[in-house]
Protein backbone atom coordinates (compact mmCIF):
# COMPACT_ATOMS: atom_id res chain seq x y z
CA UNK A 1 0.00 0.00 0.00
CA UNK A 2 1.14 3.65 -0.31
CA UNK A 3 2.57 3.01 -3.87
CA UNK A 4 1.33 5.43 -6.79
CA UNK A 5 0.57 4.29 -10.19
CA UNK A 6 0.35 5.46 -13.44
CA UNK A 7 -0.46 3.79 -17.11
CA UNK A 8 0.93 4.78 -20.51
CA UNK A 9 -2.21 2.74 -22.16
CA UNK A 10 -0.04 -0.96 -22.76
CA UNK A 11 1.24 -1.57 -19.42
CA UNK A 12 0.29 -0.04 -15.61
CA UNK A 13 3.74 1.27 -13.50
CA UNK A 14 3.34 1.43 -10.61
CA UNK A 15 6.47 2.75 -7.76
CA UNK A 16 7.21 2.05 -4.12
CA UNK A 17 5.10 1.89 -1.24
CA UNK A 18 5.37 -0.26 1.85
CA UNK A 19 4.77 -3.61 2.71
CA UNK A 20 2.62 -5.25 5.57
CA UNK A 21 5.73 -4.98 7.57
CA UNK A 22 5.70 -1.11 6.74
CA UNK A 23 9.04 -2.04 5.08
CA UNK A 24 9.62 1.30 2.70
CA UNK A 25 9.61 0.03 -0.82
CA UNK A 26 11.80 0.92 -4.24
CA UNK A 27 10.31 -1.71 -6.19
CA UNK A 28 9.42 -0.74 -10.07
CA UNK A 29 6.89 -3.00 -11.23
CA UNK A 30 4.36 -2.85 -14.60
CA UNK A 31 1.91 -5.05 -15.90
CA UNK A 32 0.61 -5.95 -19.39
CA UNK A 33 -3.04 -4.25 -19.26
CA UNK A 34 -3.57 -7.26 -21.86
CA UNK A 35 -1.45 -10.19 -20.92
CA UNK A 36 -2.24 -9.40 -17.07
CA UNK A 37 1.48 -10.42 -16.82
CA UNK A 38 3.76 -8.43 -14.43
CA UNK A 39 7.81 -7.97 -14.55
CA UNK A 40 10.07 -5.86 -12.84
CA UNK A 41 12.82 -3.82 -15.08
CA UNK A 42 16.31 -3.95 -14.04
CA UNK A 43 16.96 -0.09 -13.64
CA UNK A 44 18.12 1.78 -10.42
CA UNK A 45 16.55 5.28 -9.76
CA UNK A 46 14.18 6.93 -6.67
CA UNK A 47 14.95 5.75 -3.31
CA UNK A 48 12.51 3.45 -1.88
CA UNK A 49 9.41 5.86 -0.63
CA UNK A 50 4.95 5.94 -0.11
CA UNK A 51 2.79 8.37 -0.67
CA UNK A 52 4.18 9.90 -3.31
CA UNK A 53 2.64 11.37 -6.72
CA UNK A 54 3.38 9.09 -10.12
CA UNK A 55 2.39 11.33 -13.35
CA UNK A 56 2.23 10.64 -16.57
CA UNK A 57 2.73 12.50 -20.00
CA UNK A 58 2.97 10.75 -23.33
CA UNK A 59 6.37 8.20 -22.84
CA UNK A 60 7.68 9.86 -19.92
CA UNK A 61 6.75 8.84 -15.99
CA UNK A 62 7.51 11.35 -13.50
CA UNK A 63 7.69 10.75 -9.69
CA UNK A 64 7.53 13.21 -6.76
CA UNK A 65 7.79 13.40 -3.13
CA UNK A 66 6.39 10.83 -0.51
CA UNK A 67 7.91 9.86 2.75
CA UNK A 68 10.31 7.50 4.09
CA UNK A 69 10.96 6.02 7.48
CA UNK A 70 13.90 3.89 8.99
CA UNK A 71 12.26 2.70 11.94
CA UNK A 72 12.97 5.67 14.08
CA UNK A 73 11.72 9.34 11.60
CA UNK A 74 9.53 9.73 9.10
CA UNK A 75 11.16 11.74 6.35
CA UNK A 76 9.30 13.87 4.36
CA UNK A 77 10.87 13.83 0.23
CA UNK A 78 11.49 16.41 -2.14
CA UNK A 79 12.95 15.01 -5.25
CA UNK A 80 12.08 14.63 -8.90
CA UNK A 81 12.39 11.97 -10.91
CA UNK A 82 11.63 10.97 -14.47
CA UNK A 83 12.29 7.99 -16.79
CA UNK A 84 11.14 7.29 -20.41
CA UNK A 85 9.11 4.43 -21.65
CA UNK A 86 9.41 1.88 -22.14
CA UNK A 87 12.06 1.58 -19.06
CA UNK A 88 15.40 2.53 -19.79
CA UNK A 89 17.20 4.97 -17.14
CA UNK A 90 15.91 7.36 -14.11
CA UNK A 91 17.03 10.63 -14.22
CA UNK A 92 16.68 13.05 -11.20
CA UNK A 93 15.97 16.31 -11.95
CA UNK A 94 17.81 19.05 -9.50
CA UNK A 95 16.64 22.18 -9.18
CA UNK A 96 18.78 24.86 -11.34
CA UNK A 97 17.76 28.21 -10.68
CA UNK A 98 14.37 27.36 -8.40
CA UNK A 99 13.97 26.22 -5.02
CA UNK A 100 12.08 22.84 -5.26
CA UNK A 101 8.73 21.97 -4.26
CA UNK A 102 8.47 21.71 -0.54
CA UNK A 103 9.27 18.06 0.77
CA UNK A 104 5.99 16.54 0.77
CA UNK A 105 3.61 13.03 0.82
CA UNK A 106 0.19 13.08 0.50
CA UNK A 107 -0.27 15.63 -2.39
CA UNK A 108 -1.84 15.38 -5.40
CA UNK A 109 0.01 16.30 -8.82
CA UNK A 110 -1.30 16.53 -12.09
CA UNK A 111 0.69 16.95 -15.87
CA UNK A 112 -0.50 19.36 -18.42
CA UNK A 113 1.15 21.08 -21.19
CA UNK A 114 4.97 20.40 -20.17
CA UNK A 115 4.29 21.33 -16.59
CA UNK A 116 3.66 19.58 -13.25
CA UNK A 117 0.97 21.07 -11.37
CA UNK A 118 1.56 19.88 -7.52
CA UNK A 119 -1.27 20.87 -4.85
CA UNK A 120 -1.57 19.89 -0.98
CA UNK A 121 0.12 17.49 0.93
CA UNK A 122 2.45 17.51 4.67
CA UNK A 123 4.33 17.83 6.59
CA UNK A 124 2.88 21.27 6.20
CA UNK A 125 0.29 21.65 4.69
CA UNK A 126 1.12 23.59 1.18
CA UNK A 127 -2.03 25.37 0.59
CA UNK A 128 -0.44 27.13 -2.77
CA UNK A 129 -0.09 25.55 -6.61
CA UNK A 130 3.81 24.58 -7.38
CA UNK A 131 4.58 24.12 -11.44
CA UNK A 132 7.48 22.28 -12.77
CA UNK A 133 8.90 22.80 -16.33
CA UNK A 134 9.77 19.66 -18.37
CA UNK A 135 11.36 21.33 -21.27
CA UNK A 136 13.92 24.13 -20.80
CA UNK A 137 17.45 23.50 -21.33
CA UNK A 138 19.27 23.17 -18.30
CA UNK A 139 22.93 21.48 -18.11
CA UNK A 140 25.23 21.52 -15.07
CA UNK A 141 28.47 20.14 -13.29
CA UNK A 142 31.43 20.85 -11.72
CA UNK A 143 33.79 20.38 -14.96
CA UNK A 144 32.52 23.75 -16.37
CA UNK A 145 35.30 26.28 -16.60
CA UNK A 146 35.71 30.08 -18.01
CA UNK A 147 38.27 31.29 -20.19
CA UNK A 148 39.21 34.95 -21.29
CA UNK A 149 40.03 34.78 -24.48
CA UNK A 150 42.01 37.82 -24.51
CA UNK A 151 41.47 39.51 -28.60
CA UNK A 152 39.31 36.26 -29.48
CA UNK A 153 36.20 35.29 -28.10
CA UNK A 154 35.56 33.90 -24.83
CA UNK A 155 34.83 30.48 -24.22
CA UNK A 156 32.85 28.44 -21.70
CA UNK A 157 34.35 24.93 -21.39
CA UNK A 158 33.28 21.39 -20.60
CA UNK A 159 35.71 18.53 -19.86
CA UNK A 160 32.22 16.12 -19.63
CA UNK A 161 31.68 17.14 -23.31
CA UNK A 162 27.63 17.82 -22.59
CA UNK A 163 26.85 21.23 -24.37
CA UNK A 164 25.13 19.91 -27.50
CA UNK A 165 23.64 16.58 -26.11
CA UNK A 166 22.14 18.95 -23.27
CA UNK A 167 20.22 20.88 -26.22
CA UNK A 168 21.96 24.24 -26.42
CA UNK A 169 21.96 25.70 -29.74
CA UNK A 170 24.17 28.27 -31.70
CA UNK A 171 21.75 31.97 -30.73
CA UNK A 172 20.82 30.51 -27.66
CA UNK A 173 20.80 33.21 -24.82
CA UNK A 174 21.62 31.37 -21.70
CA UNK A 175 21.98 32.32 -17.78
CA UNK A 176 24.96 30.79 -16.06
CA UNK A 177 24.77 30.72 -12.37
CA UNK A 178 26.68 29.29 -9.44
CA UNK A 179 30.24 30.43 -10.89
CA UNK A 180 32.52 32.62 -8.37
CA UNK A 181 33.00 35.29 -10.81
CA UNK A 182 30.80 34.78 -14.40
CA UNK A 183 27.11 34.35 -12.94
CA UNK A 184 25.28 36.37 -15.73
CA UNK A 185 23.69 36.33 -19.40
CA UNK A 186 25.23 35.32 -22.64
CA UNK A 187 24.58 34.58 -26.22
CA UNK A 188 26.04 31.56 -27.41
CA UNK A 189 28.12 32.62 -31.30
CA UNK A 190 29.27 29.25 -31.36
CA UNK A 191 28.98 25.69 -30.26
CA UNK A 192 31.25 22.28 -29.40
CA UNK A 193 29.92 19.09 -27.35
CA UNK A 194 32.62 20.58 -24.95
CA UNK A 195 33.03 24.81 -25.56
CA UNK A 196 30.60 27.56 -25.68
CA UNK A 197 32.32 31.01 -27.34
CA UNK A 198 30.63 33.77 -25.98
CA UNK A 199 31.97 37.51 -26.86
CA UNK A 200 34.74 38.68 -26.52
CA UNK A 201 35.47 40.30 -22.61
CA UNK A 202 32.56 38.66 -21.42
CA UNK A 203 34.42 36.12 -18.68
CA UNK A 204 36.99 36.34 -16.12
CA UNK A 205 39.34 33.37 -16.07
CA UNK A 206 37.49 30.65 -13.65
CA UNK A 207 38.80 26.98 -13.34
CA UNK A 208 36.25 24.53 -13.26
CA UNK A 209 35.15 23.02 -9.41
CA UNK A 210 32.16 25.08 -8.55
CA UNK A 211 28.90 23.56 -9.36
CA UNK A 212 27.67 25.72 -12.37
CA UNK A 213 24.37 25.74 -13.74
CA UNK A 214 23.98 26.80 -17.55
CA UNK A 215 20.06 27.64 -18.58
CA UNK A 216 18.52 28.75 -21.81
CA UNK A 217 16.79 32.16 -21.28
CA UNK A 218 16.04 35.72 -23.38
CA UNK A 219 18.51 38.99 -22.86
CA UNK A 220 18.56 42.85 -24.19
CA UNK A 221 18.41 46.23 -23.95
CA UNK A 222 15.21 46.62 -25.85
CA UNK A 223 12.80 45.29 -23.27
CA UNK A 224 10.46 47.75 -21.97
CA UNK A 225 7.72 47.39 -18.81
CA UNK A 226 3.99 49.61 -18.74
CA UNK A 227 1.46 49.04 -16.19
CA UNK A 228 -1.39 48.03 -18.88
CA UNK A 229 -4.82 48.43 -18.78
CA UNK A 230 -6.83 47.10 -15.72
CA UNK A 231 -6.69 43.79 -16.16
CA UNK A 232 -2.85 42.77 -16.86
CA UNK A 233 0.40 44.85 -16.82
CA UNK A 234 3.13 44.32 -20.28
CA UNK A 235 7.03 43.56 -20.50
CA UNK A 236 7.37 44.46 -24.19
CA UNK A 237 10.25 43.79 -26.38
CA UNK A 238 10.81 45.66 -29.37
CA UNK A 239 12.80 43.44 -31.29
CA UNK A 240 9.72 40.59 -31.06
CA UNK A 241 11.82 37.78 -30.07
CA UNK A 242 9.67 36.07 -26.97
CA UNK A 243 8.57 33.65 -29.08
CA UNK A 244 11.75 32.64 -30.91
CA UNK A 245 13.14 32.31 -27.19
CA UNK A 246 10.90 29.66 -26.39
CA UNK A 247 8.32 31.58 -23.71
CA UNK A 248 4.57 30.55 -23.55
CA UNK A 249 1.73 31.14 -21.50
CA UNK A 250 2.12 29.61 -18.49
CA UNK A 251 5.60 29.94 -18.47
CA UNK A 252 7.15 31.48 -15.03
CA UNK A 253 10.45 33.45 -14.96
CA UNK A 254 12.39 35.44 -13.59
CA UNK A 255 13.54 39.13 -14.59
CA UNK A 256 16.78 40.32 -13.72
CA UNK A 257 18.71 43.31 -14.81
CA UNK A 258 15.55 45.56 -14.67
CA UNK A 259 15.67 49.00 -12.78
CA UNK A 260 12.31 48.07 -10.70
CA UNK A 261 10.97 45.47 -12.19
CA UNK A 262 13.41 42.17 -10.93
CA UNK A 263 11.27 39.26 -10.03
CA UNK A 264 8.96 36.52 -10.71
CA UNK A 265 6.08 36.55 -13.27
CA UNK A 266 3.78 34.29 -14.39
CA UNK A 267 3.37 34.37 -18.22
CA UNK A 268 -1.24 35.05 -18.89
CA UNK A 269 -0.15 35.47 -22.71
CA UNK A 270 2.71 36.25 -25.06
CA UNK A 271 3.22 36.93 -28.77
CA UNK A 272 6.08 38.06 -30.41
CA UNK A 273 6.64 41.43 -28.97
CA UNK A 274 4.73 41.52 -25.84
CA UNK A 275 4.26 39.44 -22.86
CA UNK A 276 0.92 39.74 -19.83
CA UNK A 277 1.69 39.33 -16.32
CA UNK A 278 -0.87 40.01 -13.81
CA UNK A 279 -2.14 43.58 -13.16
CA UNK A 280 -0.74 45.82 -10.62
CA UNK A 281 2.52 43.99 -10.59
CA UNK A 282 5.14 46.02 -12.75
CA UNK A 283 6.01 49.61 -12.73
CA UNK A 284 6.42 52.03 -16.23
CA UNK A 285 9.91 51.61 -17.32
CA UNK A 286 11.27 52.42 -20.46
CA UNK A 287 13.67 49.88 -22.47
CA UNK A 288 17.73 50.55 -22.17
CA UNK A 289 18.92 48.48 -19.66
CA UNK A 290 20.34 45.30 -20.39
CA UNK A 291 17.40 42.69 -19.15
CA UNK A 292 17.47 38.83 -18.99
CA UNK A 293 14.76 36.76 -18.69
CA UNK A 294 14.84 33.05 -17.79
CA UNK A 295 11.63 30.55 -16.95
CA UNK A 296 12.20 29.24 -13.66
CA UNK A 297 12.35 25.20 -13.65
CA UNK A 298 10.14 25.29 -9.99
CA UNK A 299 7.90 27.98 -9.21
CA UNK A 300 5.45 28.69 -6.38
CA UNK A 301 2.54 30.41 -7.55
CA UNK A 302 0.98 33.63 -6.05
CA UNK A 303 -1.84 32.46 -4.21
CA UNK A 304 -5.10 33.87 -5.18
CA UNK A 305 -7.44 35.12 -2.74
CA UNK A 306 -10.19 32.78 -3.33
CA UNK A 307 -8.05 29.55 -3.05
CA UNK A 308 -9.15 26.17 -1.58
CA UNK A 309 -7.76 24.98 1.89
CA UNK A 310 -4.38 23.18 2.27
CA UNK A 311 -5.05 19.60 2.65
CA UNK A 312 -3.18 16.35 2.71
CA UNK A 313 -4.31 13.50 0.59
CA UNK A 314 -6.42 15.11 -2.16
CA UNK A 315 -7.30 13.95 -5.79
CA UNK A 316 -6.67 15.98 -8.76
CA UNK A 317 -7.03 15.52 -12.84
CA UNK A 318 -7.18 17.61 -15.58
CA UNK A 319 -10.50 17.88 -17.89
CA UNK A 320 -11.42 19.98 -21.14
CA UNK A 321 -14.26 21.15 -21.30
CA UNK A 322 -14.29 22.61 -24.43
CA UNK A 323 -14.07 26.50 -23.25
CA UNK A 324 -10.81 26.30 -21.10
CA UNK A 325 -8.88 23.26 -19.21
CA UNK A 326 -8.71 23.58 -15.56
CA UNK A 327 -7.40 21.21 -12.80
CA UNK A 328 -9.42 20.05 -10.39
CA UNK A 329 -9.48 19.40 -6.51
CA UNK A 330 -11.06 16.97 -4.59
CA UNK A 331 -11.31 15.95 -1.02
CA UNK A 332 -8.60 15.79 1.07
CA UNK A 333 -8.53 15.44 4.80
CA UNK A 334 -7.02 19.12 7.37
CA UNK A 335 -6.84 18.82 10.66
CA UNK A 336 -7.80 15.51 11.07
CA UNK A 337 -11.40 16.67 9.13
CA UNK A 338 -12.42 15.49 5.95
CA UNK A 339 -12.97 17.83 3.27
CA UNK A 340 -15.62 17.18 0.37
CA UNK A 341 -15.58 20.80 -1.66
CA UNK A 342 -14.33 21.00 -5.12
CA UNK A 343 -12.22 23.47 -6.74
CA UNK A 344 -11.05 24.17 -10.19
CA UNK A 345 -8.01 25.69 -11.25
CA UNK A 346 -8.40 27.73 -14.82
CA UNK A 347 -5.19 26.72 -16.70
CA UNK A 348 -6.42 28.26 -20.40
CA UNK A 349 -9.36 29.87 -21.40
CA UNK A 350 -10.26 29.62 -25.16
CA UNK A 351 -11.99 33.27 -24.54
CA UNK A 352 -8.99 34.48 -23.89
CA UNK A 353 -9.93 36.19 -20.73
CA UNK A 354 -6.53 36.10 -19.44
CA UNK A 355 -7.36 37.96 -16.23
CA UNK A 356 -9.24 34.52 -15.42
CA UNK A 357 -6.05 32.58 -15.35
CA UNK A 358 -4.42 30.41 -12.85
CA UNK A 359 -7.34 31.35 -10.65
CA UNK A 360 -9.78 28.99 -8.72
CA UNK A 361 -13.23 28.83 -8.34
CA UNK A 362 -14.96 26.86 -5.67
CA UNK A 363 -17.61 24.48 -7.51
CA UNK A 364 -20.97 23.21 -6.22
CA UNK A 365 -20.17 21.18 -3.16
CA UNK A 366 -20.42 17.74 -3.05
CA UNK A 367 -22.45 15.72 -0.22
CA UNK A 368 -19.54 12.87 0.47
CA UNK A 369 -15.86 12.45 0.63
Amino acid sequence: FGHSAATDGTYIYSFGGKSDSSTYLDEFLRCHLTTHSCETPLVTGPSARAFHSVSMAGTTMYIFGGEFSDGSTVDKLDDLWTIPLPPTTWTEEVPALSTAAPSSAYHAAVKYGTKLYFFGGNDVIVDTVWAWESTRTSYGNEMIAFVDGGGGNDQITDTANGFVAAGFLSGDDIVVSGSASNDGAYTILAITAGTIDVATGSLTDEAAGAAVTIRTGYAGSTIAFDVGDTVTDLITDSANGFVAAGFQEGDDIVVSGSASNDGQYTILSVDAGTIKVAEARLTAESAGASVTLTELDWAQRTKPASSPLGRRAPTAVVMNDGTDDRMYLFGGQSGGVGINTLWAYKLSDAAAAVENLFTWEQMTSIPSQ
